[in-house]
């Protein structure tokens, strides 16, 4: 296949759906290839255990499978869906899942395979969030070695991200 020209960053988020179908209107009947990065969680310091917690109770039981390898199917499937949805959207679109840091595999996956422009969403997050939490988006910009287009969250979407960042359940 040719080199993409565009590098479709898919988390399986709001933000990254939404990127997907913002970026069709403009870029759709291009090339493109839909990443996904598994970052698998250090079982030594969960920081995220939502991480753990999206992958299905059953896989979690097993014990033949350890965490890389969840992270992983969790990543390959996520994936899929990108690639159907990117498709769907008018994009002559692939797949790849890469392991890693995301804004290290984002930025190295975009100068690997050639991409022109990398697309990419956002998930809302209050400036306070992003300090703490940092922004996956922020760190492409800043080391991208092509343009990058961020698509922000519709209205909505930051409304009940920024809400339900603030609420005890």
């Amino acid at each position: 296949m040719p080199e993409p020209s565009v590098l479709i960053c898919f988390d399986g988020s709001d933000g990254a759906t939404q990127a997907i179908a913002d970026a069709s209107r403009i870029l759709a009947t291009r090339r493109a290839l839909v990443l996904t990065v598994a970052e698998p969680p250090d079982p030594w310091e969960l920081y995220d255990p939502a991480a753990v917690l999206s992958a299905t109770v059953s896989k979690l039981a097993s014990a033949r499978l350890g965490l890389e390898e969840i992270a992983r199917q969790e990543a390959t499937a996520t994936n899929q869906q990108g690639v159907e949805m990117a498709g769907a959207a008018g994009f002559s679109a692939t797949g790849e899942v890469v392991s890693g840091k995301p804004a290290e595999a984002i930025c190295h996956t975009a100068a690997e395979s050639g991409a022109e422009l990398i697309v990419m969403g956002t998930r809302g997050r209050s400036r306070v969030q992003v300090a703490v939490l940092g922004s996956v988006s922020a760190a492409v910009i800043a080391h991208a070695t092509c343009p990058v287009l961020v698509i922000p969250p519709s209205h909505d979407q930051t409304r009940a991200a920024r809400t339900s960042a603030w609420t005890i359940p």
